[in-house]
């Protein structure tokens, strides 16, 4: 994934091997799966994609109380990603930063003093709150997350 000033492109990387007798060459590849123009999204404070074989799931946090939710289906690579469904949710609460969950079916939205919420998405037009909670103790700011493989755990 790649953001330019026009929009968002998505980038794929790949490194294929091949043997020269008994000489191993690794060449990297750079396509662009969805063809090369620029996807527009406009402007976000935090952005998240997610990817399956056919689905496309772009979420936007806009404005800390934003969530635009964006899903491609029939997402194939060679063809341009068009006919988004895109739904847009007022949160209640101020959010710094949106992270996919397991198989794209969670939104997790977390702050800076460490208050997360997650959103169950599996229609992405009615996103349902499922938990809310806190990753750090009162009074100690959060400073990074990352998920961890599968998604269905955070590195705090």
């Amino acid at each position: 994934m790649l953001q330019t000033a026009s929009g968002l492109r998505f980038v794929d990387v790949r490194y294929p091997v091949s043997f020269d007798g008994d000489t191993r060459h690794v060449t990297p590849r750079v396509s662009f799966p969805f063809e090369e123009d620029a996807l527009p999204i406009g402007s976000f404070d935090s952005l998240e994609v997610h990817r399956t074989d056919s689905v496309v799931t772009i979420a936007a946090l806009r404005g800390g109380q934003q969530l635009t939710l964006t899903r491609y289906r029939d997402a194939e690579p060679g063809l341009p990603l068009e006919f988004g469904q895109t739904h847009v949710t007022q949160l209640e609460d101020r959010y710094e930063q949106v992270l996919f969950g397991p198989r794209g079916d969670w939104i997790y939205l977390i702050d800076k003093a460490g208050v997360i919420e997650v959103f169950d998405i599996v229609v992405p037009s009615a996103p349902k709150s499922v938990f809310r909670g806190r990753l750090v103790p009162e009074q100690q700011q959060l400073i990074a997350i990352e998920p961890l493989v599968g998604r269905y755990s955070l590195l705090v």
